[in-house]
């Protein structure tokens, strides 16, 4: 099967045809990659190939199996590479990091119906630009603009508005590109290796590369065969998860000219928002050639009879097991078993907050038998929760968690992880979990930290620096003052340079809080509210004159108050930062679902229950096939992805109500009842 998929990759090479090769899990596509380069080595030396993947490790793991013969690197590396050399071009596109688009105002739908929630959106996207652009008026041009205009006001004469917010965007675009062109030297410019872009020193981070690279390869032309003479062949491990902007214009610039693109991954994989997820209008219009790896070198027959029931996607691949060299059919058995309760209703989103307390208690208990039943001192289980907030509790970041929590609901990871970024706290943690991975720093074994210091231009020059390095470390490390105290000592002795977002970020919320104390209306709203009238009803019945729109917009700065001074106080310990880094790096037992991407486990736990996460997930629209569900292909790529992570062993937790017991046993067939007694 392997020779029959190379030789259909080789093919597409011969005759210079761009490719997507399509598996499932555990199918080999990353070896595949790899088998393919040591082909063309042999069979084609004098083709420039260049291969991109997702992590520096995959990075160095393909180099060792090609013996360097290769141009191997992330994604960010190659197109630093690519433009680095075009800095006089890389400043004229550096602008786009910093200007704003101009407000474009939809079209008035004609229907009354949909006219007020017409107005909200307009208003609510008024806002949101309006208040960027005032941030960064104040940041970078130095002058203070007055608050946004309320909703009532702003929908009477929305045109004003709008024109006096784009007079003040082209202003604002004005200065940024005459900051650039006057005060900014095109040789100094660069690539900064961090998260974040800096305006003041012209440098830029990950983000920054991507948007400057992209907008370079649409601009010119020359670029784009730069690219197809120095490369014959460029392959892309793993695609779906690959930037949406990026793979396009590699797509839409690069191949099908003299460049063959070969792609790798899987769109049944696909689970991360900012990916590309499918290719299939390139597979349709015969731009891509599709071939598909049905094998499966990594679960057990009990899984992969699982997940082929969970699979059955439009890509068409029917997965088998495979088994690898000098391994025996008795190797490659395992178990699948799910363990269920019936509860006579489900608490929703809207329950009582102890309904739905006692409901996780319910699960809790589960996740504690199961364990018990299942768990010894030679095997354990990587357990794989949906939520987030599950997970804070028993790793220990809780109330970091929680603060973010309160104000943005369930689906919070990503700000939760991006609000850190840009704080910079997850900075310091990653530089002292480093620290903390070696016996001391002063040891042959500390580059990880050092190169990390040297993004910010620390540089240990003398064994006293070292010493004194280590001082520094091994006091934030065993530290139990706040979060907010140790980013202070970091930046006082240089650990970090303080960034513009971090700036941005403190300033923005300095300045709202500051306008909060003269806003009268917040005021009083904020009174009524802890005085027992929280909801919009009560404040009706009680005589308050107040619409649904303005009730959510005070609640709403209510919220956005109490996270700015809980999240800059010193409420959260850096401890719990640190233990939320290591769970971001996947060190902890308990994970979420969408954690584990790529990562085989010798055994699986997955608790399908979606922790009231029902706006993108609904496991029983999979268990009972509801396929018009717009949950239902989110649920059942992730449930797909988190049981083919289990290698032996895979284990499913669930509580049901009793319409879903027929459904849920049809699909496994070795289950057990569990009784709660909570």
């Amino acid at each position: 099967m392997a020779s029959e998929i190379n030789n259909q990759i080789y093919n597409c090479i011969n005759n210079n045809k761009s490719f997507v090769l399509q598996g499932g899990a555990g199918s080999g596509k990353t070896e595949t990659l790899k088998e393919m380069l040591q082909l063309i080595y042999k069979e084609f030396p004098n083709k420039k190939v260049a291969c991109i993947t997702h992590t520096n490790i995959a990075v160095d793991e393909i180099k060792s199996r090609t013996e360097n013969k290769f141009y191997i690197s992330t994604i960010h590396s190659f197109l630093y590479n690519l433009i680095s050399n075009f800095k006089i071009n890389i400043k004229e596109c550096y602008g786009i990091l910093f200007e704003l688009d101009q407000f474009v105002r939809n079209e008035i739908s004609i229907d009354e119906t949909e006219l007020k929630e017409f107005n909200k959106n307009e208003y609510n996207k008024f806002k949101k630009l309006y208040e960027k652009c005032r941030t960064r008026a104040k940041n970078y041009q130095k002058i203070s603009m007055q608050k946004c205009v309320g909703k009532k006001d702003y929908d009477k004469e929305p045109e004003k508005f709008n024109v006096d917010l784009n007079s003040k965007i082209n202003k604002y675009n004005m200065f940024i590109k005459k900051t650039i062109n006057e005060n900014c030297d095109y040789k100094k410019i660069r690539y900064n290796e961090t998260v974040f872009n800096n305006f003041k020193e012209f440098s830029f981070g990950h983000d920054g590369l991507l948007e400057i690279a992209i907008e370079m390869i649409k601009k010119y032309r020359l670029l784009v065969k730069i690219i197809n003479d120095k490369f014959d062949i460029i392959f892309i491990d793993e695609f779906q998860d690959t930037n949406y902007d990026v793979l396009k214009v590699f797509l839409d610039k690069i191949a099908f000219i003299n460049t063959t693109v070969g792609l790798f991954g899987d769109e049944m994989q696909a689970i991360y928002k900012d990916g590309i997820g499918s290719v299939k209008e390139y597979t349709d219009n015969r731009k891509l050639v599709l071939i598909e790896k049905p094998a499966n070198y990594r679960c057990s027959y009990e899984v992969v009879d699982l997940i082929k029931k969970i699979r059955s996607d439009k890509v068409g691949i029917d997965q088998e097991v495979v088994l690898k060299q000098n391994e025996k059919e008795s190797d490659r058995h395992g178990s699948v078993k799910l363990y269920y309760s019936i509860v006579d209703k489900k608490p929703v989103i809207k329950s009582d907050k102890n309904e739905k307390e006692e409901y996780f208690n319910k699960l809790d208990f589960m996740i504690n038998q199961v364990t018990t039943k299942n768990e010894n001192e030679k095997t354990k289980f990587t357990k794989l929760l949906l939520s987030n907030s599950a997970v804070a509790k028993k790793l220990g970041f809780n109330n970091l968690f929680s603060i973010f929590h309160e104000r943005y609901g369930q689906d919070l990871k990503d700000q939760l992880e991006k609000d850190c970024t840009n704080l910079m706290w997850l900075e310091i943690a990653e530089l002292c979990n480093n620290y903390r991975n070696y016996d001391k720093l002063i040891s042959s074994n500390h580059t990880a930290v050092v190169e990390q210091l040297k993004k910010y231009c620390y540089h240990i020059e003398t064994f006293s620096k070292k010493k004194e390095l280590c001082d520094i470390l091994n006091k934030l490390c065993e530290s139990d003052e706040s979060i907010c105290k140790v980013t202070d000592i970091a930046i006082k002795y240089k650990l970090i340079n303080e960034s513009d977002a971090r700036k941005n970020y403190l300033n923005t919320a300095k300045d709202f809080l500051k306008d909060l104390k003269d806003d009268l209306e917040f005021s009083t709203f904020e009174k009524d509210f802890y005085d027992d009238k929280n909801t919009l009803k009560k404040m009706t019945d009680a005589g308050i004159e107040i619409d649904d729109d303005l009730f959510k917009e005070l609640k709403s700065k209510l919220l956005r108050k109490n996270f700015y001074i809980r999240l800059l106080s010193n409420e959260i310990k850096f401890k719990e930062l640190l233990i939320f880094c290591n769970y971001l790096n996947e060190n902890t037992d308990y994970m979420t679902m969408h954690k584990t991407k790529g990562t085989g486990k010798e055994n699986v736990l997955v608790v399908a229950d979606e922790y009231f996460w029902t706006n993108e997930y609904d496991f029983n629209s999979l268990i009972m096939n509801v396929e018009d569900s717009k949950q239902y292909l989110a649920t059942k790529k992730l449930f797909y992805v988190a049981c083919s992570r289990a290698i032996k062993n895979l284990v499913i937790i669930r509580i049901i109500e009793k319409e879903e017991l027929n459904d849920i046993l049809k699909i496994f067939d070795d289950n057990e009842e569990i009784k709660i007694n909570v």
